[in-house]
């Protein structure tokens, strides 16, 4: 009779530690599921967050000097020499004024054409380098100065003003 009580408290007590143990793991389960963040909240504060720059695509120079845009092109020059403005336009960690303006353009359906190798922007909204001249062309500058490296190069961040605008002369580089 006392091997039997042993028996069955034996039993009780591992009975007992097995239904601790399985209510321990709900429980750990239940905090967890608690815990999962929510995803959209996430995506939300992301792109609160997302780094923002503003953009301006300007043909001021030939606004102003209408007479030097060829007749087939001044369709495209508008009258304030603005083709394009927006600001908080998100950008990606790491992105360069070149994927900037490829993005914007395309988004905004505005006529771009490059040359690759030494990138450089060749047209904007049909306006070409050497529409209005031997010197006129497309530049860009950041926070109101042209960088030292070329489009492909310069890496974008938080707050950054891009314009990139078309010259007539080189002297309006400067």
């Amino acid at each position: 009779m006392k091997e039997r009580t042993n028996l069955w408290m034996k039993k009780s007590a591992f009975a007992l530690a097995l239904l601790m143990a399985l209510m321990m793991g709900l429980a750990g389960c239940d905090k967890g599921e608690q815990k999962t963040p929510d995803t959209t909240a996430a995506t939300q504060a992301q792109v609160q967050n997302a780094a923002q720059v503003s953009i301006a695509i300007t043909c001021k120079s030939a606004a102003e000097n209408m007479d030097k845009v060829p007749a087939n092109k001044k369709e495209f020059v508008p009258e304030n020499g603005i083709i394009f403005s927006k600001e908080n336009v998100s950008i990606q960690s790491g992105e360069t004024a070149f994927e900037f303006i490829k993005k914007v353009c395309s988004e905004n359906n505005i006529q771009m054409d490059y040359a690759e190798g030494m990138i450089y922007v060749k047209s904007l909204g049909n306006l070409n380098e050497k529409d209005c001249g031997a010197e006129s062309g497309w530049m860009y500058k950041v926070n109101g100065e042209s960088p030292s490296v070329g489009v492909d190069q310069y890496t974008l961040k938080d707050g950054d003003k891009v314009e990139f605008f078309y010259i007539l002369t080189y002297a309006e580089a400067m």
